[in-house]
């Protein structure tokens, strides 16, 4: 009788390993928008296969939507970057990116317009909607993969929040979109995954365009029912957002989020969980992320560590007169208590040389990391990251890394986690063109090749001894084999196995 285990393995066996493109050299990067040089906005999501797509506006003739993948190795999947909208508009708002089984589904809006649609794993466009079904101006488009492999888009149209689900051969799933709203103004801020094929919508509301900007949140079945109180539910109502901001949040593990913001009131930055059942865990508006007298916090940003149940919040600290930029961090348990105290954590110190932009959380492995662009009066600089461990102790390096040349003007600050590294997107001008870069940063704060991240039995090869682990432990949350760290041992594991075939670099 034939062994049908050693028949599997010859069957997937790869004819050749390929050979990893992610530069060691922090000067030198992983060009991904090919020859476009008018790149802008740029947004990534790390797919289930290992590999991160990232999307960009080019401006070269009106704002076209553009995507490409990256694989593990940081190889392009795609002979040339592939076009998902020609809006060919001279002005333009922004738009949003989520992995969706294996495709991207991207959402846009250009005022008359709610488009979305879902890019295969061969850069062809699978799928594509205008979702707009009144006529109001149309805004804030924002898309998530349900847990089910259905996709949800929500979007503004006039003042209330719309969202709408599509099956994954994309049909409209709802009749009609799901509407949030009543009284005054409901605008879609930001959309995650939650549980149970359920999706989290944060909204900022407001009365007026000069009254207040509060923030609020809902969740939504996959009927379309909500799930907490109607409309919504308040995360932040003592104080207002800044004009124009639209927080992000990150989901929890209950089917809920976290959310971060900054008042204008008294630019100081917060942070919010709210559970499942909807209750705020810390208290009715939240906890302060990081005190220290007349100091200044904003931009704040969170990443989750599911396996501790704790976030880490990150913000910009500034002098009182704004003229000195610093990073500070802080850690939370679930019961709102601020783990390295009142204060936080000085994460970079407060330079009059540079400011920080487009500050950036991600959670590696057990590593709490933060990215942002460090920008001199000029606009020139560095993207700069570093890691924190529990303790709050720098992982890499008693100063953050530097990734590019400082001579360069930088912006659009992007990225994601895939594997065991992070993966920073951003446009600079280094050839007098902007062009969109990527770069991997691994746990250890290294740059380039990646180590064996499928080399399961650590013997210093991808092979056999770790296929025959990872086929024993299929269906289940046997943390070695789920090398892609995402709870299940699965066909994503598997092509990871098979892209790292052969001995370790």
């Amino acid at each position: 009788m034939r062994n049908h285990t050693t028949l599997l393995i010859t069957l997937l066996l790869p004819a050749a390993a390929a050979s990893g493109q992610w530069s060691s050299d922090p000067t030198v990067n992983t060009l991904v928008s090919d020859d476009m040089t008018n790149c802008a906005i740029t947004h990534t999501a790390a797919a289930p296969d290992g590999g991160v797509w990232i999307s960009w506006y080019d401006a070269s003739a009106g704002y076209d939507i553009i995507v490409q993948k990256l694989n593990a190795d940081g190889i392009p999947v795609f002979a040339s970057p592939a076009l998902v909208q020609d809006q060919s508009l001279s002005w333009v708002q922004d738009f949003d990116v989520a992995a969706v089984g294996d495709g991207c589904a991207i959402a846009w809006a250009d005022g008359s317009t709610i488009g979305a649609a879902l890019i295969d794993s061969n850069g062809n466009v699978a799928w594509q909607h205008d979702l707009n079904d009144g006529s109001g101006y149309q805004s804030n488009a924002q898309v998530c993969g349900a847990n089910d492999g259905f996709t949800v888009v929500g979007w503004m149209d006039e003042n209330v929040s719309k969202l709408q689900r599509i099956g994954t051969d994309g049909t409209l799933v709802w009749a009609s979109p799901v509407s949030i709203g009543g009284s005054g103004y409901h605008a879609m801020s930001d959309l995650k995954p939650a549980s149970d094929h359920d999706v989290v919508a944060s909204i900022v509301y407001y009365t007026s365009f000069n009254g207040a900007k509060t923030l609020k949140a809902q969740r939504i079945r996959a009927d379309g029912s909500l799930v907490w109180a109607s409309p919504t539910i308040n995360v932040f109502t003592s104080g207002s957002l800044q004009i124009g901001n639209f927080p992000e949040f990150i989901a929890d593990d209950t089917g809920g989020g976290i959310f971060t913001w900054y008042s204008n009131t008294n630019l100081q930055s917060y942070i919010q969980w709210i559970d499942g059942s909807g209750m705020p865990l810390f208290g009715s508006q939240g906890s302060l992320i990081a005190s220290s007298g007349s100091l200044l916090h904003t931009g704040p940003t969170a990443c989750f560590d599911p396996i501790a149940g704790e976030v880490t919040a990150f913000c910009t600290r500034q002098s009182t007169n704004q003229a000195q930029d610093g990073v500070q961090a802080n850690r939370f348990n679930r019961s709102g208590d601020a783990i390295w105290g009142a204060n936080g954590i000085e994460v970079d110190p407060l330079s009059g040389t540079w400011s920080v932009y487009d500050l950036q959380a991600h959670q590696l492995g057990g590593l709490a990391t933060a990215s942002w662009i460090g920008l001199d009066v000029t606009l020139q600089g560095t993207v700069r990251g570093q890691a924190l461990n529990t303790n709050g102790d720098d992982q890499w390096g008693a100063s953050p890394i530097e990734l590019g040349t400082p001579e360069l003007s930088r912006s659009d600050l992007t990225g994601d986690v895939i594997g065991d590294m992070l993966v920073a997107v951003w446009v600079d001008d280094r050839d007098g063109s902007d062009r969109a870069y990527a770069q991997n940063i691994t746990e250890d704060g290294t740059l380039g090749e990646t180590g064996c991240i499928a080399d399961i039995t650590e013997d210093g090869v991808v092979g056999v001894n770790d296929l025959l682990v990872l086929i024993a432990a299929w269906g289940t949350a046997d943390s070695p084999a789920d090398i892609n760290g995402d709870g299940l041992v699965a066909a994503e594991d598997l092509l990871l196995v098979l892209a790292g075939w052969g001995p370790c670099p």
